[in-house]
């Protein structure tokens, strides 16, 4: 039997599948092309967030903040309102040399705006104990009972009772429950330790001093911060401010998260200052020298800080020769020390008016809610006038009103071409008098260098003036 033949089926081929995929391969990378050119703007930094660069919107962000950042420490609070006319800034962000401009007081404004935080007050006195000796503040008690008082002069021990007896910065006990008893006494304490010389000594004389001093060195800065707070509000401590100071220039990092809308996080700095000492600069030490002088000028000579003990200052002698002060028999005042007697003008007036040197209280005191609520809504005024455009925005835009205007604000009766003026500055008192009025105390003030008097009023503080002297001038005719 022949074989079989089996039947030959021929195969059907197509070009279609392999054109589809070719379809679709070039479809998926010109979508992707697409895609990556739709995003590239958003990719373009961490936030996803598009056109979000260096001088565009992330320094208008950083200005934005810093400025309800200043707000907050007058009134209390930040409150971002979306597309709020007020949050425009007069700044051009297209520039890439955009700058940030920093508050010069934001820094001292906010440490001493803080003193009503405990919590946050506490664990700062917990540092290494060397913090207590620059600590800026003039202690008027030892303890919270007020058993020993500390004060330098009979008049500032009046103004602690009158004034200062809810602030803890002027009671030792505030600093000395929190440090690390031992480290403290290995610096300080001992038969020759500036603490047991200026203050041990005598506390010890009290029948209640040597359980009083257990105490302390029992607490050693172990206390929960909530029940040292506590235990502060039990006493009536209220608040703690430091005196002013222009030795530390304040330093600070300040930074936000900012979250988008997928929850991603980012954390950008809105400003930083490094913290320095300003040296020779150091002009508020005539008012008062800070804890550290105290504690090495009064043990160098003996002298106990307590206000009832023998040893204290005001028993000693008047130093009127240098063989007494070598001797140890008397201590200088800052007056003695640095010659400073009334025949210096400025000496006289501060002596009349204020005090002696090295016992004057100098306190920052906030600015009042009511002026800075009233210069925040005359802000938000023009700038939503701004933001309208006309002849307003185009006044406001003029270069010429971009520079402040420095103005003269010495009153007409002080103008003499005969007179000389000192200053009125009472931390620089051995000025050389000169034929114009020198600008006024401020916190990095030069006592070498004697400028004019010059105030500068920016276009803002300009505008709110010319509209407060036409409602002045309509009042007057009403």
């Amino acid at each position: 039997m022949p074989p079989l033949l089996s039947a030959q089926h021929p195969m059907v081929t197509s070009a279609f599948p392999p054109a589809c995929g070719m379809i679709y391969i070039v479809l998926s990378l010109a979508l992707s092309a697409y895609y990556a050119v739709l995003v590239t703007q958003h990719l373009a930094n961490d936030l996803w967030w598009p056109n979000f660069n260096a001088t565009g919107a992330h320094s208008y962000l950083v200005d934005m903040i810093n400025m309800e950042l200043l707000h907050a420490i007058r009134v209390g609070g930040v409150d971002f309102a979306a597309f709020d006319p007020a949050l425009a800034l007069p700044q051009d962000y297209s520039r890439v040399d955009t700058a940030n401009p920093i508050s010069t007081t934001y820094n001292r404004a906010l440490l001493y705006s803080q003193r009503f935080d405990f919590d946050n007050i506490i664990p700062t006195l917990r540092v290494p104990f060397a913090g207590i000796v620059v600590r800026f503040t003039q202690y008027c008690w030892v303890d919270f009972n007020q058993t020993w008082e500390t004060a330098h002069t009979d008049a500032r021990q009046a103004r602690c009772n009158q004034r200062y007896a809810s602030n803890g910065a002027v009671y030792w006990e505030t600093s000395l429950r929190n440090v690390k008893w031992a480290a403290f006494q290995r610096a300080f304490g001992g038969a020759e330790g500036a603490f047991t010389i200026t203050i041990a000594n005598a506390i010890l004389k009290h029948p209640l001093g040597s359980s009083y001093l257990k105490y302390l060195s029992q607490c050693n800065g172990n206390v929960p911060v909530a029940d040292e707070a506590a235990y502060w509000r039990a006493h009536n401590i209220s608040f703690f401010q430091l005196g002013f100071e222009n030795y530390f220039s304040v330093g600070i990092v300040d930074t936000v998260n900012v979250v988008n809308a997928l929850g991603l996080q980012q954390s950008l700095t809105i400003k930083q200052v490094d913290a320095k000492t300003r040296g020779s600069g150091w002009t508020t030490m005539l008012m008062s020298w800070g804890v550290g002088n105290d504690l090495a000028i009064l043990s160098s000579n003996g002298h106990s800080m307590i206000r009832g003990d023998p040893a204290n200052l005001q028993f000693s002698p008047a130093c009127t020769s240098q063989a007494m002060v070598d001797n140890g028999e008397c201590a200088h005042t800052i007056d003695e020390m640095y010659g400073y007697d009334d025949s210096y003008p400025v000496v006289n007036a501060t002596h009349a008016s204020i005090g002696p040197y090295g016992s004057v209280d100098l306190m920052l005191m906030a600015l009042p809610i009511e002026v800075s609520a009233a210069v925040t809504s005359w802000q938000a005024l023009v700038t939503a006038e701004i933001l309208r455009g006309g002849a307003f925005y185009s006044a406001m835009q003029d270069q010429a009103l971009n520079d402040p205007a420095w103005l003269d604000p010495v009153p007409r009766e002080w103008t003499n071409p005969n007179w000389l003026y000192m200053g009125g500055d009472p931390t620089c008192p051995t000025r050389s008098p000169v034929p114009f009025v020198q600008s006024s105390w401020a916190f990095d003030v030069s006592c070498d260098f004697q400028s004019p008097l010059e105030l500068p009023v920016s276009k803002l503080q300009s505008s709110c003036d010319t509209v407060r002297s036409l409602y002045v001038g309509t009042f007057r005719h009403l």
